[in-house]
């Protein structure tokens, strides 16, 4: 009976947690570390605040492309109006899912790098040093792909299983929801497109070679259908509103009708996008030779030969519009993440080289020199003197931070709300509206603070700007100057007349 317990006691303890889970938490920790100087900042980037703004403006019953315009996928607006049940003012809730939505993407490109053989330790590095990129990209808040990566990732993943798949039936439920989670992308921002359609041809591919043209056809159909629905359906709401041709217009064609970005601009961003993408280009490059210099099981190499050609398809999404901000470029973060990971896995050198594309990240985006508390101070400064001097008028922001707008909760003249939509040259033909008109329109109503500076991020429209500032002269006096972040913001308040 001793010798019985005896040999009972020395069985190894059960874990307590699963390979899968410790990876997700390392990587959990990981995305909070590299994102935690950003928590809490009200100024991270325009785009994302105005996001949250519209998200907040539809739960009051504004209507996107209608009462408040942009060319966004209503789908990221759905996004951010969900994140306001969350309560507060949605800042700080906004930045929590994006990083919960990061890590997840960061643990799902683990799992698929494991498909590729990569061991534990090569799977998780690939995980951190997505994260890491994604905020030397300005993706540290919560831009769209932020969001729509994990769907990405996702449908990557049911698409790989698919393609192992031993009957029709499997292949046709892993398709199913991988194009559904396309769809849904496609509805955060419409370049996943790309990405959508590479995995829906590949799952065709596989049914046609195992099952026959008859079922191939079945399933570019039904695909085909999955990843338009929430397209379809977005679009036929706005039908059964009679407010088709607002969404049309919004949607498909005011991207056409922007002019074009000057060669030099364009030359000077690609430089940027690529200085940024370097150190990981490097090792992406480094892994195809060694997968192509050494034996690898059957299964390894299509993996990774699938992630390659992944990355084709979003280097489409990123070339069509030809804008190439810097953002752009995180969609491409998760297909270059996984083509890095095999060199990850050779340690030492694998350790060294995630280190330097991480540090490389971090260094790039500067851990800024100011605390979110600081921006705080700087916005809520700008945010009082509006409000203060608002009695009872509405705003008008021709430049600024769409976050004093948001966090005033003054009301609106215009559904032009974005700042650089008339403000700025890129935007003169794009709107469906001749921005000049559409000041001078708004300048009739005498909004009663006008938020401008001196200094454009963007090259100005130089019609808008020389209206505005003979109004502001004549009408207007300056209450104050008020930095936010590393530039200078006017507020002016409507002359009472005597």
């Amino acid at each position: 009976m001793a010798t019985a317990a005896g040999a009972a006691g020395a069985a190894p303890p059960a874990r307590i947690l699963s390979p899968a889970a410790v990876t997700a938490l390392v990587l959990l920790v990981a995305a909070l570390v590299i994102r935690a100087p950003f928590l809490g900042d009200p100024n991270l980037h325009l785009d994302e605040i105005f996001y949250l703004q519209v998200g907040d403006l539809m739960w009051k019953g504004a209507l996107p492309y209608v009462d408040v315009w942009d060319r966004k996928p209503v789908g990221l607006f759905l996004l951010y109006g969900s994140i306001r049940l969350l309560g507060g003012d949605g800042i700080v809730q906004y930045q929590l899912v994006a990083t919960a939505f990061a890590s997840a993407t960061a643990f799902v490109i683990a799992q698929i790098a494991r498909r590729m053989g990569v061991s534990a330790f090569g799977a998780c590095a690939a995980g951190i040093v997505y994260l890491a990129g994604l905020s030397a990209s300005g993706g540290f808040g919560g831009q769209s792909p932020v969001f729509y990566n994990l769907l990405v990732a996702g449908a990557a993943l049911l698409t790989l299983r698919a393609l192992e798949a031993p009957d029709l039936r499997r292949l046709t439920l892993l398709g199913t929801a991988a194009m559904l989670l396309c769809g849904l992308a496609i509805q955060i921002k419409y370049t996943a497109l790309f990405e959508g359609c590479f995995l829906g041809l590949m799952l065709v591919w596989r049914a046609r070679r195992m099952f026959g043209m008859a079922a191939a056809i079945k399933s570019a159909l039904l695909f085909g259908s999955c990843g338009l629905a929430p397209t379809a359906a977005a679009l036929a709401y706005y039908a059964a509103i009679g407010e088709l041709q607002a969404f049309w217009f919004a949607n498909f064609q005011s991207i056409g009708l922007r002019p074009a970005t000057s060669p030099v601009q364009l030359q000077g961003r690609l430089l940027q996008i690529a200085l940024i993408q370097l150190p990981l280009l490097i090792c992406a490059g480094a892994a195809c030779f060694a997968m192509r210099r050494q034996k690898q099981r059957a299964g390894t190499l299509a993996t990774f030969r699938f992630i390659l050609a992944w990355t084709v398809a979003a280097l489409f999404g990123f070339f069509l519009f030809g804008t190439f901000y810097k953002h752009y470029a995180l969609p491409l973060l998760l297909p270059l993440s996984l083509a890095a990971a095999p060199i990850f896995d050779r340690r030492p050198v694998g350790l060294l080289a995630a280190g330097l594309v991480t540090i490389w990240g971090t260094l790039l985006v500067g851990f800024p020199s100011q605390t979110p508390q600081a921006s705080q101070k700087q916005i809520a400064r700008l945010t009082s003197a509006i409000t203060e001097n608002l009695n009872g008028g509405c705003l008008f922001l021709f430049d600024g931070p769409p976050t004093v707008d948001y966090l005033s909760g003054a009301c609106h003249l215009t559904p032009y709300l974005f700042p650089y939509h008339l403000s700025t040259a890129v935007e003169a033909t794009g709107l469906g509206v001749d921005p000049v008109v559409e000041l001078r329109r708004i300048l009739d109503r005498r909004p009663s603070v006008i938020v401008s500076s001196n200094a454009p991020a963007m090259e100005p429209n130089r019609k808008t700007r020389a209206l505005l500032n003979h109004v502001l002269e004549r009408d207007y006096q300056m209450v104050g100057s008020y930095p936010a972040k590393d530039r200078n913001f006017q507020v002016y308040a409507r002359r009472s007349k005597g």
